[in-house]
């Protein structure tokens, strides 16, 4: 009976065993299976990350565009502005000219007098729009070098990040194994 005892207890410990053997490799399955849907999240989560970020960097290199884009059709107005100011300065002079009647070598110096006086008008009167054309320019020079030292910033601690959970992960899956 003793013998029989034994034997019983023998099959019965080996299937215990062998069921907890099993478990143990069933819950492995199951933590590699986390570790593996937690690495797609990631993953995916970086991708959106860069997907995002690529669409912000597209997004402010067309507002940056378009700001210069404007500012170069301010200087051009502006151009065009002074060129007409000056015009209209000489065509009053002239006229100015004409009705007095004075004669040929008058006039000639006369209309050079003019055209020193209509360009240094011209010149005071847009001095002013052209440093303001400037500082324009400058700022959004400042606020260009500004995002990319900013992206450059944000990529390097986005990649940092990335590295430092790849190690954890990588420490993780040693000493799971």
């Amino acid at each position: 009976a003793d013998a029989k005892f034994e034997r019983a207890r023998a099959v019965v410990e080996s299937s215990q065993t062998s069921a907890a053997r099993e478990k143990a490799e069933i819950d492995d399955l199951i933590e590699r299976y986390r570790h593996l849907e937690y690495d797609e999240r990631c993953k995916l989560s970086e991708a959106k990350a860069a997907e995002d970020a690529r669409k912000a960097r597209e997004a402010q290199r067309l507002e940056y565009e378009a700001a210069v884009r404007r500012r170069e059709a301010k200087e051009r107005a502006a151009r065009e502005e002074k060129q007409r100011y000056a015009r209209e300065v000489m065509d009053a002079m002239a006229e100015d000219d004409r009705i007095n009647q004075m004669n040929a070598q008058k006039r000639r110096m006369r209309v050079l007098e003019h055209k020193r006086e209509a360009d240094r008008l011209a010149e005071i009167k847009f001095a002013a729009k052209e440093r303001e054309l400037q500082a324009e320019r400058e700022a959004l020079e400042a606020q260009r070098r500004d995002r990319a030292a900013y992206d450059a910033a944000v990529d390097a601690e986005r990649d940092r990040l990335i590295a430092n959970h790849r190690a954890l992960m990588a420490v993780g899956a040693h000493s799971q194994e």
